[in-house]
């Protein structure tokens, strides 16, 4: 099984910032082309419009947040010798906030490239987490994928009452127009070209949210 913490590098961000008060978001942002390349992008930390981080680190020892750009750094090696990859940019948007992207040729490179970022090679019987056709997106619902893992690392945890405060969200930005959209909460753009959805990993967890994702277009 993939270690989270190095294919979404934003899910180790996220265990580092459980010790921290305030709203976290995780997002993951995928913007398809009608040939089907596109470009990922994965945002981690302090909400945007949540002014708490810097109040704490005139406090706080926040040094711990290098052990994060080290784990980053290692993805970006990684996804930099990856065929069909490129464009890979790790950047830091704003104080509490990091963000890692890349373009990538087809669906097929994508997945490679998750595979890379742990270290791995897919290999033909490895799962695919995202299928991108001509006219249909998938994502493989990750949630008892997320459970598992966290049961793996409950020593390592806080108080759980905290994934109450962490949102991830997911926008989809397609070529075309959506036709028909299978995903928990999922809500259209006003152009019909964008799908997203937005859950609190509490309720993701507790309610066995199905995270899902399947859209015609």
């Amino acid at each position: 099984m993939l270690k989270i913490r190095k294919v979404f590098f934003f899910a180790g961000l996220m265990l580092m910032l459980f010790s921290l008060q305030g709203c976290f978001e995780i997002a993951e942002e995928i913007t398809i082309n009608e040939d089907t390349s596109g470009t990922l992008t994965l945002t981690a930390g302090v909400s945007e419009d949540n002014g708490i981080f810097g109040l704490l680190g005139s406090f706080t020892d926040i040094s711990f947040l290098d052990d994060i750009e080290n784990d980053v750094r290692y993805v970006v090696n990684n996804l930099k010798s990856q065929p069909g990859v490129s464009n890979v940019r790790f950047t830091k948007p704003g104080e509490g906030r990091y963000r890692l992207s890349f373009d990538f040729r087809d669906g097929e490179s994508l997945n490679d490239a998750l595979y890379a970022a742990a270290g791995q090679e897919k290999k033909f019987c490895s799962p695919s987490f995202y299928k991108i056709g001509s006219s249909k997106f998938r994502r493989k619902n990750i949630t008892n994928w997320a459970t598992m893992f966290l049961k793996r690392e409950k020593e390592n945890l806080p108080d759980e009452s905290l994934f109450d405060l962490i949102e991830y969200k997911t926008v989809v930005s397609l070529p075309r127009p959506v036709r028909s959209v299978r995903a928990a909460g999922a809500v259209v753009s006003d152009d019909e070209k964008s799908v997203s959805t937005s859950n609190f990993v509490s309720d993701i967890l507790n309610k066995r949210i199905n995270t899902k994702v399947v859209i015609r277009y």
